[in-house]
């Protein structure tokens, strides 16, 4: 039964009501499965990519670039490109969470007068 077809406020209507929800939520984590978020720390030492959750996926280090720093730089560029690869990531995932579910409701509203 659809929803066209559910009385309102009855168990059909909420059935129909969760199976959208469902199938919304699929298609978000579909969506994110194969998401890659690339990032480079400001000096374009490091690339990260890490996917939505924000796990690292691989690290390429601009050899041209790191041979002429020392270890602490390096390892500085690479917690900088962690650090940015990992927030683009989530705020990838709120944005398609958003479009797939919609704002959660504390954040309906803001910025309205």
């Amino acid at each position: 039964m659809n929803t066209a077809e559910a009385k309102p406020g009855s168990v059909d209507e909420l059935r129909a009501h969760i199976a959208g929800l469902d199938q919304r939520v699929y298609d978000l984590q579909a969506d994110l499965a194969n998401r890659v978020v690339k990032s480079r720390d400001p000096r374009e030492i490091v690339e990260i990519d890490v996917d939505a959750t924000g796990r690292i996926l691989e690290v390429a280090i601009n050899t041209t670039v790191a041979d002429r720093v020392g270890t602490q730089q390096l390892a500085g560029a690479v917690l900088a490109a962690v650090a940015k690869a990992q927030a683009d990531a989530a705020a990838l995932t709120e944005q398609r969470r958003n479009y797939y579910l919609g704002a959660p409701p504390e954040t309906q509203g803001r910025g309205r007068i």
